[in-house]
């Protein structure tokens, strides 16, 4: 059975019409019911029922992958999230050897990747970035969906053969070819977007960011009505008006207006929140250009930072210079507000000292001695990170195998809650970045506080330790490579 046999005229008739009542105590976590979200939602709740291929195209920051998420919270599907890159493989997507646990002698198995997974259980597979995948990954695809299985040699494990549940729901995303890794981005091709139906999503308009400010207001019960207009008015002349004004390569969304009012709600000074997340973002030119612009017209937002705080007592003996304070005051408000770090700076300035002496004033004393020094490369790896199966150093009891699972660092210390510093993150293979924007997103409710790792399957997801912190570094130079946002 094909994609195209789950999509009849009977079911297309049917459904394309009905209303779905959509209400804000459905909803999780910070998502704003706004009158065009409704539309969005009622829109691909259709295309759900009718099993319809989705791709959704839009800027980045205009609730894409959210607004997928929020749909199948409401109607209990699982999803099942993954992001492609230039450097995605086919085992990647459809499977490889795996961890075996316990139960298998040579500790290894197939482990099922994500489209496989979602497309033999049922679940919806959400694809983000799918102009950024090879070739070869978008044809084998294309071949599943036309056949109605997967068929794929796969080394080490012969040839998988699965078949299609008639509840697997493919959506997929793209950001235009303006946004980053633009060398990077491939125009789909017509066939593979036959298969698709394609959902806009516009750049918000400034009444609807304003609603869904006050949204957010209203659910952290913070009611000066006056700055939370002012926050969203701001976010718009900013990041809308104010963009050919930019060189910087940076992407502001709705989760900064989420995190500033959030931030202002539980105690933090309005000027304090927005300099964290907007002002940290830029030095120089951008800096004083965004200073002078609250200054004028969002002066309870404004706060003079020539004059910060010394750094405490307990920070490390160092020269104790503006830029140090500067960089340890927007650091101290994003930990606050349970934001990570990305700390940038010119090759040579000291960046790495700098972030090594915050990571370890962040961990709470009793884990500082786990603290540790992760330097990426262009010959990274996931595997590097999370951890790989290696061969056990006893095996005087091979009953449970003769290789074993161990946990890379960033699993450690997001198991035990400690803190590293990731040094040089800009020189990591793209798809070692992706692999971590669902770790580093920020968090709604409880249920989002894991993180995968379907590698092991004998612990494929364990819980975000509180205390975790994580903090990059990167070369200013090197900004535009990022695709996540710290």
């Amino acid at each position: 059975m094909s994609i195209l046999d789950c999509i009849t005229e009977e079911n297309l008739k049917s459904k394309e019409r009905k209303t779905f009542e959509f209400k804000p105590e459905n909803i999780k976590g910070n998502f704003i019911l706004t009158y065009k979200a409704k539309e969005r939602l009622q829109k691909l709740k259709n295309f759900f029922d009718a099993k319809i291929p989705i791709l959704l195209e839009g800027p980045t920051g205009t609730s894409k992958t959210k607004t997928i998420q929020i749909l199948c919270e409401i109607l209990n599907k699982k999803l099942i999230r993954f992001n492609l890159s230039n450097e995605t493989t086919i085992e990647d997507l459809i499977g490889n050897l795996g961890s075996g646990g316990e139960d298998s002698w040579s500790s290894f198995k197939f482990v099922p990747g994500p489209f496989t997974e979602a497309f033999e259980n049922g679940y919806v597979l959400l694809l983000d970035e799918v102009n950024l995948g090879q070739k070869s990954v978008l044809q084998c695809m294309e071949t599943a969906l036309d056949t109605g299985e997967i068929k794929q040699e796969i080394p080490g494990c012969g040839t998988i053969k699965k078949i299609m549940n008639k509840d697997f729901i493919l959506v997929a995303t793209q950001n235009p070819k303006t946004e980053g890794f633009t060398n990077q981005r491939d125009e789909l091709s017509q066939r593979f977007l036959s298969r698709f139906t394609v959902v806009e999503f516009p750049a918000f308009e400034i009444e609807e960011l304003r609603d869904i400010a006050l949204g957010i207001s209203k659910k952290n019960k913070y009611e000066k009505i006056d700055i939370v207009e002012k926050i969203s008015d701001l976010h718009y002349q900013w990041v809308y008006k104010e963009k050919d004004s930019k060189s910087s390569p940076q992407c502001f969304t709705v989760r900064d207006i989420n995190a500033t009012i959030k931030a202002i709600s539980e105690g933090n000074e309005p000027s304090d929140a927005v300099n964290c997340f907007y002002g940290s973002r830029y030095r120089g030119k951008e800096f004083e250009h965004l200073m002078e612009i609250i200054k004028n017209n969002y002066s309870p937002l404004y706060k003079d930072l020539n004059y910060l705080p010394d750094l405490p007592n307990d920070f490390p003996d160092c020269y104790r210079n503006y830029s140090l304070k500067k960089a340890f005051y927007f650091a101290n408000i994003s930990k606050k507000n349970g934001r990570h770090l990305l700390i940038v700076g010119k090759e040579g300035c000291g960046l790495t000292q700098v972030s090594k002496w915050i990571s370890w004033y962040f961990t709470p004393e009793e884990k500082r001695n786990e603290n540790f020094l992760f330097i990426f490369s262009p010959e990274t790896t996931v595997s590097d990170m999370i951890g790989k199966i290696t061969p056990k150093g006893d095996i005087s009891n091979s009953s449970s195998g003769i290789f074993e699972w161990r946990n890379g660092p960033l699993t450690l210390a997001v198991k035990e809650g400690y803190s590293g510093v990731f040094d040089n993150i800009s020189s990591a293979p793209s798809k070692v970045i992706e692999s971590l924007n669902a770790l580093l997103d920020p968090k709604d409710t409880e249920e989002d506080y894991y993180f995968e790792i379907p590698q092991n399957t004998s612990e494929p997801r364990i819980k975000i330790h509180p205390d975790f912190l994580f903090v990059a570094t990167c070369n200013l130079e090197q900004m535009e490579k990022l695709l996540i946002i710290l």
